[in-house]
């Protein structure tokens, strides 16, 4: 059965490009693809996706944030350590620490896997050699251009890539110093190692994990003009490849997997020992599937075995050395760069699941972003063009190297006193404290990803406190609404619909939402007893549902036919539907348009509006109504100059009954920037955290959009493989 709330018809595509920015972003991510609003939102960004090519400014912005770079491919989703066996030599470890929604949770155990032997155990705990199969890459692009490690004359040495890293103290031992203390005449990762696990091994000098190398003949990829192109940098103007996959920045094709990781992954069974390391080196490539200039990662080889590897690109030394923030110089990621950080990485998590609590970037301009990797990965932290001493100078007979620095693990115990070298926290002392910025991290929340059947692309949009979940999904081209209860999926679509997004639910069934027509306009939906109702505020130019409470009053955004904005669009309005009576529900004077998305069975409600109809300038409000004010994050980073807005792009989203809010901002005010960040407000404490989701695979964002008085939260991240909707559940529940 099928009843309109109200008469009257939308037969007109309406002219309304955007309530602003923040509306548009929410259109986007929660609507997209809409039949005839989207083709006057098409410039708008509607979802952090990869972009259409290569873009060397975007980049570049990525390389100065080191968001693109080095990302792990693999991510547990619990705490254990890794238990099977493996030839690899290892030794496991584990601390406690508080951590868990808001701080809350009960002390929880992390433990943790590392290559070598375990320097706890006395006279059995030596030095462990390691096989490393060096192996370089030589890609060949279509119009001719080769980057190959095994020929090309680099610096320092002015010799082939490969003879730098063998020359380099990534494998010839250097005397390597962390500030007055010798850490021993070794390699620079075993270096850092010992530093990192000073207070264990600074009497043993024996202690050492060593890399072995042996060269293997130059494997040649072929990069087909779809798969890669050679780009010019500026201002050095020297040439790079780049070659893409995955769901990452810069694929245009959309492929899952980039020529190298493919490579990589049909290699491993030539070599099959499981107890090397796989090395894999290229020179002056972007290789955006994994990371951008490096990642590590394992791959089974049958029989429970598993072969680590890493991969690494060399770069010549004025190589993404453009510096994307006015004053901020960026040094890029010069020779042994990239592969030191990998190696450490490998050495501290070689199978790519030692979980650690949610911990920010070290350094990052201008407040620190959270992690969505939520593992041991000792590089990560370190990336920022906002770090000074991110690159290192090390000196070696004459001639200058630089390695990044690493993170200890006292670091990620956020240890109040350092146990490694000196007492820091880095080996190149870049911070002197452990993270001291609010994130989640995987062991903070039982993770539950939703992918409908046969979609790549699934939403979580709204919960109650029963647990069921609604959302969408797309399907061939087409955007459905489903159910998720008790571990089933139900297909909910508005009859006749081109389109149907269910965007709340009660703790009745109700489940409010929008749809869109044959004809472009959107309706308000209500379902509850297996039947629909229309919703369309009388006279209003398009209407837009995103919540309802236990009483049953829906909120949501309807489009004046009337007046219009300096900018030539229809203003927008919000509004309450409560026993069947529309009501306009502006926010205050401070406001020119608004829209509400979430509200709590007291009535207080969460939203957004700008003060002048300008797009580029979004606020966020929260509050009863007639009593609204701003809603910011204390101490989220502000506007910049190349950034306009004015809250980071806040978007509340959720509310539950505590007050507690749920919702995402861009990192800097900037909603095109590549950051989102979903973020948990806790309405009892006033405190705020973020948290990305650790998933499967690297996260390009995560989007928080309900929360229930359990505090479980649905939202969605993408990775390389597609937008997932998830469930988030607090610890201990």
């Amino acid at each position: 059965m099928f009843v309109w709330e109200t008469g009257g018809s939308i037969v007109n595509c309406f002219r309304s490009i955007t309530l602003y920015r923040l509306l548009v972003i929410l259109a986007g991510i929660l609507f997209g693809f809409l039949p005839c609003t989207a083709q006057k939102r098409k410039e708008f960004a509607q979802e952090p996706a990869a972009l259409d090519s290569h873009d060397q400014a975007s980049a570049q912005k990525m390389l100065n944030l080191g968001a693109g770079k080095v990302r792990p491919m693999r991510a547990a989703m619990g705490t254990s350590v890794h238990s099977e066996p493996q030839p690899l030599p290892h030794w496991a470890g584990s601390f406690k620490v508080t951590t868990g929604a808001n701080r809350t949770a009960t002390t929880q155990n992390y433990n943790y896997t590392m290559v070598g032997t375990d320097p706890s155990a006395g006279g059995t705990s030596a030095t462990t050699s390691i096989r490393t199969i060096l192996v370089p890459l030589r890609l060949q692009f279509a119009d001719g251009t080769v980057f190959d490690a095994s020929s090309d004359i680099a610096a320092p040495l002015n010799t082939s890539v490969v003879n730098n890293v063998l020359a380099s103290p990534m494998f010839t031992p250097s005397p390597i110093y962390a500030g007055s203390v010798n850490l021993g005449t070794t390699q620079y990762a075993d270096a850092v190692q010992r530093g990192n696990l000073w207070n264990k091994v600074s009497g043993r000098p024996d202690y050492h994990v060593q890399l072995k190398p042996e060269v293997y003949p130059t494997q040649t990829i072929v990069v087909p003009a779809a798969l890669g192109a050679v780009f010019t940098d500026q201002p050095s103007g020297l040439s790079y490849g780049v070659v893409y996959g995955g769901l990452d920045y810069g694929n245009p094709n959309g492929s899952n997997s980039s020529p190298i990781s493919a490579f990589i992954s049909g290699f491993v069974a030539q070599v099959n020992d499981p107890s090397a390391l796989l090395m894999f080196v290229s020179h002056d490539i972007l290789d955006c599937n994994g990371g951008c200039l490096g990642y590590h990662d394992v791959l089974p080889l049958g029989s429970g075995a598993e072969q680590t590897y890493v991969y690494a690109s060399y770069n010549d030394q004025a190589l993404f050395t453009a510096s994307f923030y006015v004053g901020i110089p960026f040094a890029g990621y010069p020779d042994i760069n990239t592969l030191s950080h990998e190696v450490s990485e490998w050495i501290n998590d070689p199978f790519v699941d030692n979980i650690v609590p949610g911990w920010t970037d070290i350094g990052t301009f201008p407040t620190p972003r959270c992690s969505s990797v939520g593992l041991l990965e000792v590089g990560d932290p370190l990336e920022s063009a906002f770090l000074p001493k991110r690159v290192l100078n090390l000196a070696v007979g004459g001639v200058t190297w630089h390695p990044q620095d690493i993170a200890f693990l006292p670091w990620f115990e956020q240890a109040s006193r350092s146990t490694s070298v000196n007492g820091w926290y880095t080996f190149g002392n870049s911070t002197s404290g452990a993270p001291f910025e609010p994130c989640l991290g995987s062991g903070d929340y039982k993770y539950t990803t939703l992918d409908f059947p046969g979609s790549t692309r699934t939403r979580a949009i709204g919960v109650n406190n029963q647990g069921t979940v609604v959302g969408r999904y797309r399907l061939s081209g087409v955007i459905h609404g489903f159910i998720y209860q008790n571990g089933r999926y139900t297909s909910l679509d508005v009859p006749g619909a081109t389109g149907t997004y269910p965007q709340g639910i009660n703790d009745s069934g109700q489940i409010v939402g929008t749809f869109y027509d044959a004809n472009g306009n959107s309706h308000g939906f209500s379902y509850s007893a297996g039947g629909f109702k229309a919703i369309d505020f009388p006279g209003g130019l398009g209407t837009q549902v995103w919540g309802v409470n236990d009483a049953g009053i829906i909120v949501g955004n309807y489009y004046d036919p009337v007046n219009f904005t300096p900018f030539g669009y229809n203003v927008v309005h919000a509004f309450q539907l409560a026993n069947g009576v529309f009501t306009t529900v502006d926010a205050p004077l401070f406001a020119y348009e608004s829209a509400i998305y979430g509200l709590n069975n007291s009535g207080a409600m969460v939203g957004g509006y700008d003060t002048d109809g300008d797009q580029s300038q979004n606020y966020a409000f929260s509050g009863l109504p007639k009593n609204f004010t701003p809603f910011t994050l204390p101490g989220a980073p502000g506007p910049q100059a190349w950034a306009p807005g004015t809250d980071s792009q806040t978007i509340p989203f959720g509310l539950n009954n505590q007050n507690d809010v749920v919702g995402f901002y861009y990192e800097f005010g900037d909603s095109f920037d590549f950051f989102p960040q979903a973020f948990v407000w806790y309405g009892q404490n006033k405190t705020w955290q973020r948290l990305n989701v650790p998933g499967p695979l690297y996260t390009w964002y995560t989007d928080f959009y309900g929360i229930n008085d359990q505090g479980m939260i649905v939202g969605d991240y993408q990775n390389r493989t597609g937008i997932h909707g998830v469930v988030l559940s607090p610890a201990g529940q």
